[in-house]
């Protein structure tokens, strides 16, 4: 018996339900050994009932794992949508802010343009009115300035003697008698321009005294008796104004008849022109310096040769 009992329990087990088949023992059997046998069944009975119960609460918690795993996923979708719809209208608002200040600008400039315009308009009439004592006048010749000359000379370290001319002269002989001759002196020409710029500059002042004008009273009547091919001679008294000073001159015309429509007017001799006469000793000294010129003349031969086309 000592042995039996040195048995597992679940070898006990195993042959009482052996035993139990084949009918039991007759005798053998030791009643202490059967209640210990019956105490082991009981036991190994509550432990297999334990290991079924733990099996069927894990198969229960598999069960319960993948179902929340797809349910933050759907959530992300709607945000990248907003964003770009606030860009526009920024974008927008700055092109009408520019538009505007374009506007005011252009408004700015107009008014300029206008108060420009207004004070063209009134050196306009303002020339008009200084005109208005000419409105009855008449112009019977006037000057061909393409075929038409004004020359002078100057004189330099004594014996130095250069020829020069203006590009831009006008003139016109009028029915009263009247004859009017202009020179733009800015349009001095002496070959060399930076001579011209410094004779503008310095000499004339051409800022200030743009224009030199001759003016006298010759006999119409007298070119109109002439026969074509003819020439006669007239001496005039001339006004002539330059730099702000006015001068009476002392000049005599040759006047040749071309054609019934074409007279040539031609100085006779040279007409002198005193530079210090005309305020230009101080213009005359800054010349000398930068050119280096120890004498500049102050005496200015002119000789003129002016065509004329009769006025229909």
């Amino acid at each position: 018996m000592k042995s039996i009992k040195l048995l597992t329990p679940s070898i006990l087990f195993s042959l009482t339900l052996l035993l139990s088949a084949c009918g039991g023992g007759e005798g053998d059997t030791d009643p202490g050994s059967a209640t210990d046998t019956a105490s082991e069944t009981q036991t190994a009975t509550d432990s297999t009932t334990h290991t079924n119960t733990s099996t069927a609460t894990n198969t229960a918690t598999q069960t319960n794992t993948s179902t929340a795993t797809n349910t933050a996923t759907q959530t992300n979708t709607s945000t990248a949508t907003n964003t770009a719809t606030q860009t526009n209208t920024t974008t927008q608002t700055n092109t009408t802010t520019q538009t505007s200040t374009t506007t005011q600008t252009s408004t700015t400039t107009q008014t300029s343009t206008d108060t420009a315009t207004n004070t063209a308009t009134n050196t306009a009439t303002s020339t008009d009115t200084d005109t208005d004592t000419d409105v009855d006048k008449k112009i019977v010749w006037q000057l061909n300035a393409a075929q038409s000359q004004l020359n002078f000379l100057s004189t330099k370290k004594i014996h130095v003697l250069e020829s020069h001319h203006f590009d831009a002269i006008s003139g016109a002989i009028y029915d009263d008698n009247s004859a009017v001759f202009n020179i733009d002196l800015k349009t001095v020409n002496t070959g060399i321009g930076i001579r011209d710029s410094r004779l503008q500059e310095f000499l004339f002042e051409t800022d200030q005294f743009p224009t030199a004008t001759a003016t006298n009273t010759l006999d119409l009547s007298a070119i109109d008796a002439m026969a074509i091919g003819s020439k006669q001679i007239q001496n005039l008294d001339t006004q002539f104004v330059m730099h702000g000073v006015t001068k009476q001159l002392a000049t005599s015309f040759v006047i040749h008849k071309l054609s019934n429509d074409t007279v040539l007017v031609r100085s006779q001799k040279p007409i002198l022109i005193n530079a210090l006469d005309f305020g230009f000793a101080a213009g005359l000294d800054i010349l000398k310096e930068l050119a280096s010129l120890s004498s500049i003349s102050t005496a200015v031969p002119v000789d003129l040769l002016l065509i004329f086309q009769r006025q229909q």
